[in-house]
């Protein structure tokens, strides 16, 4: 005899998707503390437009009497952000949905904490699903994802970052003089190359140093940095443990060590808030079945402008 209807939890499934028509979307997206330094844009159901406004130096001799503008003093970069259909498709068998309801009252017995005859365990259900959601968005799409209609994984979704900016690379659309000509990293190279890619800061866009900046790698490529760099200046008051935090000459680039970039060695400095997600957490949602959910969403990343890119080259 089964401990658990299953058709009181589909209606406990259907009661939250009832009450909260949009949150879960909203819900596995600000899970993901990547998106901190990403500009993040809600409501997009096609495409937005991602168009800056950049400005030349406007200030020539004075001419009075005389108006005489200034050509180009003012240009337009325009690029354009667009979303990809993906979904989350679950299915759980009743044999599934009744064990782990026998694990949960199971727990519930032994702490007394709470009527073990509830649902909450609906909520788990729910809360698991949003967590695994939000993981394969940060590892699999955010950065490495390349769109693929037939592929069946998060990194088939949209086109992340990295083949967004090995394709401007390609173009030339980012600045060959933004893009520094070093090396694999290792723990025994590694500050030389970031120190590389933050010369180029430095040389290109000097008025861009102090600005707030991040500079991103994979973590072990951070870890590799910490090593190197107390390898390379020994134990100076600051430098006894890894908590070097920032690149010195750029005093607000904070090193994020990204989970997204694992595998990759590509070091990556911008501006906070260049990298761009795109979701549409309006959008239609959702159905849900007995034992079955589905999830429709549109979400996908660019950055708004590629010139504000200062690189290492290796994939």
């Amino acid at each position: 005899m089964s401990v658990l209807t299953i058709s009181n939890l589909a209606t406990k499934l259907r009661e939250n998707l009832k009450d909260n028509p949009n949150i879960f979307v909203r819900k596995m997206v600000s899970m993901v503390s990547a998106l901190d330094y990403f500009t993040v844009y809600d409501d997009v159901e096609d495409q937005i437009d991602l168009t800056q406004m950049i400005t030349g130096d406007p200030l020539q001799p004075g001419n009075r009497g005389s108006f005489q503008p200034k050509a180009n003093v003012i240009d337009f970069k325009a690029r354009i952000g667009k979303v990809q259909n993906c979904e989350i498709a679950t299915k759980f068998s009743e044999a599934n949905i009744e064990s782990l309801y026998r694990s949960h009252l199971a727990k519930k017995r032994q702490s007394k904490k709470s009527n073990p005859y509830d649902m909450p365990f609906a909520d788990l259900m729910v809360q698991k699903i949003l967590e695994s959601g939000s993981n394969s968005l940060r590892r699999n799409a955010l950065y490495k994802g390349a769109l693929n209609a037939a592929g069946t994984t998060g990194s088939d979704i949209f086109d992340g970052v990295l083949t967004h900016i090995a394709a401007d690379i390609i173009a030339t659309n980012i600045p060959a003089g933004n893009i520094f000509n070093g090396a694999a990293i290792t723990s025994s190279n590694a500050e030389a190359q970031v120190n590389g890619v933050r010369d180029l800061v430095i040389s290109q866009n000097p008025e861009y140093m102090n600005e707030d900046l991040v500079c991103l790698m994979a973590p072990e490529n951070k870890m590799h940095y910490w090593e190197n760099y107390q390898a390379n200046h020994g134990s100076l008051p600051y430098n006894t443990s890894f908590e070097k935090r920032a690149i010195e000459g750029l005093p607000n680039c904070p090193i994020i060590d990204e989970i997204g970039l694992v595998g990759s060695d590509r070091v990556i400095i911008t501006t906070r808030g260049n990298l761009a997600f795109m979701v549409d957490s309006l959008n239609k949602l959702n159905e849900l079945k007995f034992w079955e959910e589905h999830w429709d969403l549109d979400m996908g990343a660019k950055f708004i402008w590629n010139a504000l890119f200062w690189l290492l080259p290796i994939q």
